[in-house]
C-alpha cells in the first residue's frame, strides 16, 4: 500500500504590521509605551507618598498624625520630613499632568499615522486583492452556470405540469442567492474596477 503524502496547510496571507510599514508610527508607538510607563511609575510613587503622608508619626509622638488629629491632640506640621514628602507629592501631580498631556498628544498623533501606515499597506496588498477577488468572480460566474443547470430541470418539470414542490427539488433551489446576493456583488465588484463588466453573466447584469 502507497500512502500519499499529506500536502502541507497553505501558509495564512500575511500582511505587515502597521509599525513595519511605517517607521514614523513605530516611533510614536514606543514613545506612548514609554510614556505610559512613567505614568505607571508616577502613579505608584503618589500612591507611596500618600501613605507616608497619611502615617508619618515623628519620633516623640505616640501615634501618627491621623490618630491625633482624632484625639484632638495638637499635631506639629512644620516637620522638614512632611514638607519634603508635600513637595515632591505636589512635584509628582505635576509631572504627571504633563505626562498625561504628552500622552494626549501621541495619541493623536497615532490615529493620524495609522492612516498613512494602513495605506502603505494596501498599496502591497492590492494585486493579490486584486488577483483574488478576480478568481472569486470567476468561480462565482462557473457556479452561477451550474445553478442555471439545476433549474434547467426545473423549467422542464414547470412546463410538463409535473407537482414538483418536494424538498429534493425546493431545497436545491438558490435563486435568491443568485439573483440577488451574487447579482449585488457582481454589481459592485464591477464598479470598484475589480471585474471586467463582460464576465458577469448576462442575467447577473
Amino acid at each position: 500500500m502507497i500512502l500519499k503524502k499529506r500536502q502541507a496547510a497553505p501558509e495564512p496571507f500575511k500582511v505587515r504590521s502597521l509599525a513595519e510599514a511605517d517607521p514614523a508610527y513605530s516611533a510614536l508607538l514606543e514613545k506612548q509605551q514609554e510614556l505610559r510607563t512613567a505614568r505607571s511609575k508616577l502613579d505608584a510613587e503618589e500612591g507611596d507618598l500618600l501613605f507616608r503622608l497619611a502615617n508619618d508619626k515623628p519620633a516623640d509622638a505616640p501615634v501618627n498624625r491621623r490618630v491625633a488629629a482624632l484625639l484632638g491632640d495638637e499635631v506639629d506640621e512644620s516637620s522638614p520630613a512632611l514638607d519634603g514628602l508635600r513637595a515632591r507629592f505636589a512635584q509628582c501631580q505635576a509631572e504627571r499632568r504633563d505626562v498625561d498631556a504628552a500622552l494626549r498628544v501621541v495619541d493623536d498623533r497615532i490615529r493620524a499615522a495609522r492612516g498613512a501606515a494602513s495605506k502603505t499597506i494596501l498599496t502591497d496588498v492590492e494585486p493579490e486583492w486584486r488577483r483574488r477577488v478576480t478568481a472569486l468572480g470567476a468561480a462565482l460566474a462557473q457556479a452561477h452556470a451550474a445553478h442555471a443547470a439545476v433549474e434547467e430541470i426545473i423549467d422542464a418539470l414547470q412546463r410538463a405540469d409535473v407537482a414538483w414542490g418536494r424538498p429534493t427539488f425546493t431545497d436545491g433551489r438558490a435563486v435568491q442567492i443568485f439573483e440577488t446576493r451574487v447579482g449585488a456583488w457582481f454589481a459592485r465588484a464591477a464598479a470598484a474596477g475589480l471585474i471586467d463588466r463582460s464576465t458577469i453573466p448576462e442575467s447577473l447584469k
